[in-house]
């Protein structure tokens, strides 16, 4: 049991330092407020026709506190219109960085022979108190443009059947929401881990007692440190000695030894029918001897000190339970 303890504190402990970690690091993305990371920007085809459809793939990965509103954008480079109702947007799960990545699918039309270098197309970010920008601009790769050798009389009618009044992208559209990507279960997982170990080491903390000394164990070794320490004072040896002996017959039998005179504490002892009369006389005994020493000055010497502490002694060995006497022995 103590072994399984262990490994359990080890796991709460590294299960700690992870969620430690995870939250530094969303902590810190959150007090940045960093802008997107592009990790995969590509066209559909790497070669359109003036006038064709190009369609744009985008996987970017954003702080975690940051949504995206649209997969619209607000902003494109010069000479291109955007396709509406074929933008896809998906939400997919964060990662321990505290990012989220988010898949972004765009089509548009362009209108002129080539794309200008680092051009940029911008997406709008959903609204939010700690907000620095509502948008995000991503570079776009290259797109080689073909020129028409036969052009058409409608040439955006014929090839993207597009309504130009519908190309214009603002924040007044409506725009598609993101649909969002199966949750990330490890993460889950890992904070309910954490949670069902550190409240089963709570629970074994709370419900371990420490084991009570028994008092027949207690009021020897008081004995034994007694007879080896020797005080020098006849009186002081003596009131530890009742001492002991009260406190181990309060607690044995039940009653207020320690607060009872000598004369109240040895008519205590003839009540008890489970003391038998020789340990009542051996205490009655010991009571006195200590008596006549610390109110008539008595005398006493290492022989009559070593004496009383045998019969103490005696008198304890002899009434442990005899329950726990059989299981020793």
């Amino acid at each position: 049991m103590k072994s399984i303890c262990n490994i359990l504190k080890v796991i709460a402990l590294l299960l700690f330092l992870v969620v430690c970690v995870i939250g530094y690091k969303f902590t810190s993305v959150w007090q940045s407020d960093v802008t997107c990371e592009v990790t995969e920007s590509t066209w559909k085809e790497d070669t359109v026709k003036f006038g064709e459809e190009a369609t744009l793939t985008l996987r970017l990965q954003l702080p975690w506190h940051r949504e995206f509103s649209s997969a619209v954008p607000l902003g494109l480079p010069e000479g291109f219109i955007v396709m509406r109702n074929k933008e896809s947007l998906i939400k997919r799960s964060l990662n321990w960085r505290g990012y989220r990545t988010w898949d972004i699918q765009c089509s548009m039309v362009p209108l002129k022979n080539e794309l200008a270098e680092n051009s940029e197309i911008k997406f709008p970010l959903a609204l939010k108190n700690r907000m620095k920008n509502n948008m995000v601009a991503v570079k776009l790769p290259k797109l080689n443009i073909e020129d028409l050798t036969d052009i058409p009389e409608t040439p955006i009618n014929k090839f993207t059947n597009l309504d130009p009044a519908l190309a214009v992208a603002n924040e007044t559209l409506d725009h598609t929401p993101p649909v969002a990507d199966k949750p990330n279960y490890y993460l889950i997982l890992a904070i309910i881990l954490s949670v069902i170990v550190i409240a089963y080491l709570i629970f074994l903390k709370l419900s371990r007692k420490t084991p009570e000394i028994p008092v027949w164990e207690t009021a020897l070794k008081h004995l034994s440190e007694l007879q080896s320490s020797k005080p020098d004072s006849n009186e002081a040896f003596h009131i530890t000695l009742t001492d002991i002996i009260k406190t181990y017959t309060g607690k044995r039998y039940s009653f207020k030894a320690n607060s009872e005179s000598s004369t109240e504490y040895i008519e205590s002892l003839k009540t008890i029918e489970s003391l038998d009369s020789k340990h009542k006389d051996s205490l009655t005994s010991i009571i006195r001897d200590a008596d006549l020493v610390k109110f008539a000055a008595g005398s006493t010497n290492d022989e009559l000190r070593d004496s009383s502490i045998d019969n103490a002694r005696n008198f304890i060995e002899s009434t442990v339970p005899q329950q726990l006497t059989n299981n020793h022995a």
